[in-house]
């Protein structure tokens, strides 16, 4: 008898363990996203962010990117070698059942970026050699929208400042021989931030 009441406590024991666990995981569902900006592969350019929901209003991000692609303007080969990360902080303006981190969302971000830049001529050649570090801050307004539970797709855009630091290897680098429009957006070169991004990801 006594054999047999334990043997239903312990089940009932462990119905409710399994209940509660799955009650657990569904209570932390979708507080983290992985994503992937698709069009920044188009400038060769590999940028992924995770974020995390800390709570049904703020979140915060951090972002990686990697890029290498070699241009050539006029006479010169452009050998483009750099990374970065950012991090960041989100207000989301939940409402209802939409919490962080669905819906509209503002914040501030920080932005370091390390590039590499080689210059060389027809004959391949090294002409100069140059590594730009820069620092930047800015603000960031955005949507992201949560689809089935699982798929996020993200937008968001906003202003930024930049401070950079430039130190010549080898040669001598003037960074006018890059046009100026492809110049202001390579991440580093430009003291004013322009952050805009498309992303689609993985939630759970």
């Amino acid at each position: 008898m006594q054999m047999t009441i334990m043997k239903k406590t312990c089940l009932i024991l462990a119905i409710f363990c399994c209940v509660f666990l799955s009650i657990q995981q569904k209570a932390v569902a979708q507080l983290n996203v992985l994503k992937l900006n698709p069009p920044s592969l188009l400038a060769l350019n590999l940028n992924g962010q995770y974020e995390r929901a800390l709570d049904d209003h703020k979140s915060v991000q951090v972002g990686l990117f990697a890029s290498g692609f070699s241009p050539k303007f006029g006479d010169k080969q452009f050998i483009f070698r750099g990374v970065g990360i950012t991090p960041e902080f989100r207000y989301y303006l939940a409402r209802g059942r939409n919490k962080a981190p669905h819906g509209l969302f503002g914040g501030p971000y920080m932005r370091y970026t390390n590039l590499s830049v080689t210059v060389e001529n027809e004959a391949q050649e090294i002409i100069s050699s140059v590594e730009l570090n820069t620092i930047g801050a800015g603000l960031v307004l955005g949507y992201q929208h949560i689809i089935s539970k699982v798929f996020s797709i993200e937008a968001l855009i906003g202003p930024g400042l930049a401070k950079k630091s430039l130190n010549v290897r080898y040669g001598d680098f003037d960074e006018n021989d890059i046009p100026g429009l492809f110049r202001n957006l390579i991440p580093g070169f430009s003291p004013i931030l322009l952050r805009a991004s498309l992303t689609i990801g993985f939630a759970f």
